[in-house]
């Protein structure tokens, strides 16, 4: 490295490509922003400098194509910082993710996904739209991928070090979906919740050895999953890791009594709700109940419920997974006998005389 300033490197959102020309780069300049540069291009030259840390004269100073010190290669310096395609250098460490600004950068991509997708499906045979957006597309699918790949396989070695540790004193209390309810004595799993002990996707499975639980709490998680494949998935993987005679205990919304409420006018069932959960009043009864089904948020909605169960529906799939002995139980009644089970407000509470929370457990065949 050359030069005594502060060392910049690639933004988070650029990403280099190798092609049998020698190189293209895609760039994300901001929210609706994409630049494409093929080699020659000066932008392509400056991002292939800093590819390392590399300091501002590094650049206008060194090999910069021969572009004039205080034109080109400075305008493109400085473009390159006013839209983040280079940032300043932290050692190499990254830090604090901001969890809104990630959630509504996946809510942008996904928007201009299906609007490009539309377009797409709308543009006249044999035409080739401007800049090839089929081949971005697929481009931009690989850079996604291969980035999301990355950080899973350092994410699960990672939570992989986590579960030994806590499973170091012998079986364990699992409690999925803990959010900001931690118990303890119980191993806390959550994705998004600093508050967990162990943050991992449950999609991605347990990363704890077979019959290695005594127990496990799935804290209204399995609604927010989609059914069956996933769902089903992540109960065959609780039955794994559960010792025989151990119990498996979920909290979902109880759909019946959503839809109860609303064909038979239980107004006072929702507006209790409401009140309850401290959300904005839903336009009407059926907005509500299709909300709490899974059938009221856009899919980019990373949190929102994806299908709902009533007794019935979750009985099947808790038996499809291994379970025996199935059963629905009231708030307060456990066979796995923690009386903390229940912290949510959700299990307890009632409107009209129905109950917000279903709640079942069943048992690993001994």
């Amino acid at each position: 490295m050359t030069g005594d300033g502060p060392h910049y490197r690639l933004g988070p959102g650029v990403a280099a490509v190798a092609t049998g020309a020698g190189g293209a780069l895609v760039r994300v300049l901001g929210p609706d922003r994409v630049g494409v540069s093929r080699p020659g291009d000066l932008p392509l030259r400056l991002l292939t400098h800093f590819a390392g840390p590399r300091t501002r004269e590094s650049w206008v100073d060194g090999d910069s194509g021969g572009d004039d010190v205080g034109g080109a290669a400075a305008r493109a310096f400085a473009e390159a910082l006013e839209h983040r395609v280079l940032v300043a250098d932290g050692g190499g460490q990254a830090g604090e993710l901001d969890q809104a600004a990630v959630d509504q950068v996946a809510a942008a991509l996904i928007g201009h996904l299906v609007r490009l997708r539309a377009h797409l499906a709308a543009s006249d045979p044999g035409t080739a739209p401007p800049g090839d957006p089929a081949l971005v597309l697929h481009l931009s699918l690989h850079l996604v991928r291969e980035l999301a790949d990355q950080v899973a396989v350092a994410h699960r070695a990672r939570s992989a070090a986590v579960a030994a540790d806590l499973a170091e004193g012998g079986p364990v209390r699992l409690h999925l979906g803990c959010g900001e309810h931690p118990m303890a004595g119980w191993v806390n799993i959550d994705l998004v919740s600093p508050a967990a002990d162990l943050r991992v996707d449950v999609r991605d499975g347990l990363p704890f050895a077979d019959d290695s639980a005594e127990a496990v709490y799935i804290a209204h998680l399995l609604e927010h999953l989609e059914y069956p494949a996933d769902a089903g998935a992540v109960l065959a993987e609780c039955v794994r890791v559960l010792a025989p005679g151990a119990v498996l205990r979920v909290a979902v919304p109880d759909i019946a009594a959503f839809a109860r409420a609303y064909v038979e006018g239980r107004a006072e069932f929702f507006a209790e709700f409401e009140r309850r959960w401290e959300r904005a009043p839903s336009a009407s009864p059926l907005a509500a109940f299709l909300h709490y089904a899974g059938a009221g948020e856009f899919p980019w909605v990373a949190d929102r419920h994806r299908f709902g169960y009533d007794e019935a529906t979750l009985a099947a799939l808790l038996a499809g997974s291994g379970l025996v002995g199935v059963r629905r139980c009231v708030p307060g009644d456990s066979r796995v006998g923690d009386p903390r089970l229940d912290y949510s407000w959700a299990n307890e509470a009632t409107g009209a005389g129905l109950p917000y929370t279903l709640i079942m457990e069943g048992e690993v065949p001994r």
